[in-house]
């Protein structure tokens, strides 16, 4: 009767692993719907369901036209919500739908801002991407020929041979102005960029009012974390970046936590490393990888904090 039972566990067990197994390679295959629990932000949605999220206003499947639209009108923010049409299956899409360049600016700045000499602004951009894309903030009143300059340079370091996805993600960045001074009145503009596709967002025009407010050039001010990103795709055995870029007086000191709420040491995890500038590089990505990185940004006994939700994504190309 004992070896009966022990011979019931052990093939239970195998089972088991054998599901394990295979639930871990069909969980990691994006085309595979599922649910997950994303319990930072209590999100549900599939894999596909999330990447459409972030790929909201873009046209998929064959014969249709996937050139990036430059139009500058605001989308709808959707931030922590997915359609019920996002959740169904189809039938025709797949990851390489959403391999090609491709941009949106899904969170600019207001048209307008006032603020006093001595005050301190912060002004966010959000934006979506395959590759993650790169925001910057451009001033004055020739912001395309900016935009060109630094898409000339940055098209030289392209490597068009190339067919590595980089993965796709979302990226929030701030500009602060931690001391407004009358030379900081004019246009801004947030500009996207990945790959080589690119977004403008419409200009917010920056008013400095000469009356002194509550000044803030002088002494500490707060840790603010000035770029990182909420959501990231990536395949696994690739190379992923992470940012984290924070800023304030004293300069902050940055530290990230791991998907198991743990401090990352690169002693604890050698795939695991903290950049000099606060970024997290995780080389090769894993399964295991998947979940909620946090970054802190802390000056004396004050912080600030940012959470990157990870998806690992096997690559189709070499699961066949």
């Amino acid at each position: 009767m004992d070896l009966v039972s022990n011979s019931i566990r052990l093939d239970h067990s195998l089972v088991i692993l054998n599901l394990s197994t295979t639930m871990k390679r069909f969980l990691s295959m994006p085309s595979n719907l599922f649910l997950i629990v994303v319990t930072a932000n209590v999100v549900l949605a599939s894999p596909l369901s999330l990447i459409r999220l972030l790929t909201h206003n873009r046209a998929f499947g064959s014969g249709i036209n996937n050139k990036v639209s430059n139009s500058l009108e605001q989308g709808t923010n959707y931030e922590n919500s997915i359609s019920i049409e996002d959740s169904a299956a189809t039938t025709d899409m797949n990851l390489q739908d959403y391999q090609q360049d491709w941009t949106k600016i899904k969170k600019s700045p207001e048209s307008s801002l006032t603020a006093t000499v001595g005050s301190r602004i912060e002004l966010q951009c959000e934006a979506n991407g395959s590759p993650p894309p790169q925001i910057l903030w451009l001033r004055g009143n020739d912001p395309e020929k900016q935009l060109a300059e630094f898409l000339s340079k940055g098209m030289a370091e392209i490597d068009i041979s190339s067919d590595v996805w980089e993965g796709l993600g979302q990226i929030v960045s701030k500009l602060v102005i931690e001391c407004v001074t009358p030379l900081d009145q004019g246009l801004i503009y947030c500009a996207s960029v990945a790959g080589k596709k690119m977004q403008l967002s419409s200009p917010t025009l920056l008013l400095v009012n000469g009356e002194n407010g509550n000044s803030s050039c002088n002494g500490e001010n707060k840790p603010t974390i000035t770029l990182h990103s909420p959501m990231r795709f990536a395949l696994i055995g690739s190379t992923v970046v992470l940012p984290c870029r924070a800023s304030g007086k004293l300069r902050p000191y940055t530290y990230w936590l791991d998907n198991n709420a743990a401090v990352i040491h690169s002693s604890s995890n050698p795939r695991h490393k903290i950049l000099r500038n606060g970024d997290l590089v995780i080389d090769p990505l894993e399964w295991t990888d998947m979940g909620s990185f946090t970054c802190y940004a802390k000056s004396d006994y004050k912080e600030d904090s940012a959470t990157t939700f990870l998806y690992p994504m096997l690559d189709e190309k070499k699961a066949l």
